[in-house]
């Protein structure tokens, strides 16, 4: 909202004195925060531990009696671990970028050989996940011995005790990752509120910050990549989609774009949408900034639902739809990394992905 000037008479003996406040329009950034951290970023990482200990639990059931039903539900579950932890990835700032813990959840392109060594290297001990790197363990690698082979052989494959354990060894390790990720930031909220200047290192800018990068990882890595539009790749290569053997890059896709409007919007409540209400800055004569990229997100979502294959699959028969959706994810990357950074006073940094 704007704050116009206030003229304030104060009447002394002989003296009339004229007040007049600042006629800048200005934002409280602190309840946006409070907001973030207890509606969203808080939320988000307690349905990640609840999602990774489900299916914790149903790979402890698939352990003692796998069948065609237990392996089913460990593949559910993980689809909605790793949808929950995709979710995430618009806020992971704090302790979870400080602590590198993102790549310990999800690291990709993780090789086959390199899971394989590690089934075949497994000691016994279950300190042994500890000496496993990023690429060998994870969402990535658990998908890998979930969904690499059909149903049958799957089974089969895990009649080797050293799989079934290194799997029960992984699902646990996400559950001890996202139990330290929610404590951890239980205890950085009340820093994360105080920070509330628009400096680099505040709060607001590292969250705007990550969503950017959320956004850029999504046109570089996530379709750049599989498309053979970067340094990375100069040819369509489906190997490279986020997720290769379930076949849920696209779904991800959808879920970060949600995830983007989310914290743009502060959820229900206060967010950046609104900071840039305050401050009136419009994208045009008849539209405000903040609903043009709020126009922008659902264009990025219409062109994601119009691609009706696996992502896998669409960048060798539909290459036309995916460069569509990557045409608008690029749009909304630039109206929020120019327009809203420069007009909120917000500084983009560089990037230290840890590799996630």
């Amino acid at each position: 909202m704007r704050y116009y000037p206030i003229l304030f008479v104060c009447l002394t003996a002989s003296l009339l004195i004229a007040c007049e406040t600042n006629n800048s329009p200005s934002f409280d950034r602190q309840p946006m925060l409070i907001q973030m951290a207890d509606q969203i970023i808080l939320p988000g990482y307690e349905d990640f531990l609840a999602t990774a200990s489900l299916l914790d639990t149903q790979v402890d059931a698939f352990a003692k009696n796998p069948t065609n039903e237990t392996l089913a539900a460990c593949q559910a579950a993980w689809k909605k671990a790793a949808l929950s932890w995709k979710n995430t990835e618009s806020f992971n700032i704090g302790p979870v970028r400080t602590r590198s813990l993102s790549s310990k959840i999800h690291y990709y392109p993780t090789p086959a050989s390199f899971i394989e060594t590690a089934v075949s290297n497994y000691s016994g001990s279950d300190d042994y996940i500890q000496t496993l790197g990023s690429n060998r363990k994870g969402l990535a690698a658990i998908e890998f011995l979930l969904f690499s082979s059909d149903e049958h052989e799957t089974l089969s494959q895990f009649s080797d005790e050293k799989r079934m354990a290194i799997l029960s060894l992984y699902t646990s390790d996400l559950v001890t990752i996202a139990t330290r990720i929610l404590n951890e930031w239980e205890t950085y909220r009340a820093d994360f509120i105080a920070l509330s200047g628009s400096g680099t290192s505040s709060s607001a800018s590292l969250l705007a910050n990550q969503l950017l990068e959320s956004l850029s990882n999504l046109n570089i890595k996530k379709l750049g990549n599989p498309m053979g539009l970067t340094d990375v790749s100069s040819s369509v290569n489906p190997d490279l989609v986020e997720s290769p053997y379930a076949q849920e890059s696209l779904e991800w896709i959808k879920v970060n774009l949600l995830s983007i409007a989310q914290t743009f919007n502060g959820g229900e409540g206060t967010g950046y949408d609104d900071y840039l209400d305050a401050l009136a800055i419009d994208f045009d004569q008849n539209t405000t900034l903040s609903a043009r990229i709020n126009q922008q997100i659902q264009v990025c979502l219409e062109a994601a639902n119009a691609i009706n294959q696996p992502l896998q699959t669409a960048v060798v028969n539909d290459p036309l739809a995916v460069e569509a959706l990557l045409a608008e994810t690029q749009s909304l990357l630039s109206l929020m990394h120019t327009d809203m950074m420069s007009n909120i006073g917000l500084t983009v940094t560089p990037s230290d992905n840890d590799g996630d």
